[in-house]
């Protein structure tokens, strides 16, 4: 596998570093960090809260958690994480769609992922006090996508440290997210990873039959 990261790839890990580091500077906003402030605990939670997108209908959303959502993390962990899975795959993804197929690729999972989570949450009964992080959905994109243009890759796990194929691992990925959605276990928006996975599989079907994932 080749590590060079190419520039979309390197400037969206950049993104979501800077905006995780972001949240723990994030000052107080009239009309949208004053609601429930008792609640807050940290200036990290202040700049999750503010930064990541409500449903549409709660006094928390505002138009720019649109976009901003895509690339919030909710602790280091998460962010190592998905940042590790764009550094092993994103730049793979990229030379095959070409760099600005490649950017507009990861916003549209990214809007797709929320968008399932709108419409769950629509389905389910909202709860308006409940934010969603989204950066994971837009990552599940570019892991689709990989799998996708290399489905018999084998890889070789961390946890367990063990060689499988990609096509495996993304299966496996979303059954347990099925599996989280329905029994509706943790905090993950397990239905926003689907989401995004999905929209990202899609879209790398849809430019193969008309003309090839290239741009």
């Amino acid at each position: 596998m080749n590590f060079n990261l190419l520039p979309v790839t390197k400037n969206l890990i950049i993104i979501n570093v800077m905006v995780f580091l972001g949240t723990y500077l994030w000052m107080p906003v009239d009309g949208i960090d004053r609601v429930d402030i008792r609640e807050i605990t940290s200036m990290f939670d202040l700049g999750k809260r503010s930064l990541a997108a409500f449903y549409p209908t709660s006094p928390l959303f505002q138009p720019f958690q649109l976009v901003t959502n895509m690339f919030m993390h909710g602790s280091f962990g998460h962010l190592f994480f998905n940042m590790l899975m764009m550094f092993f795959f994103g730049s793979l993804v990229e030379a095959a769609m070409g760099s600005k197929r490649f950017f507009i690729f990861y916003i549209i999972c990214g809007f797709g992922a929320l968008a399932t989570y709108y419409l769950m949450a629509f389905v389910n009964g909202p709860n308006l006090g409940i934010w969603v992080l989204g950066a994971s959905g837009a990552i599940y994109g570019v892991l689709l996508a990989y799998a996708y243009i290399a489905p018999n890759q084998t890889i070789q796990l961390i946890l367990p440290p063990i060689p499988v194929k990609v096509k495996y691992l993304v299966t496996v990925l979303i059954l347990i997210d099925m599996f989280g959605g329905i029994s509706g276990t943790g905090n993950t928006s397990h239905y926003s990873h689907i989401g995004g996975g999905l929209i990202g599989l899609g879209l790398c079907y849809f430019w193969s039959q008309r003309g090839g994932l290239h741009e």
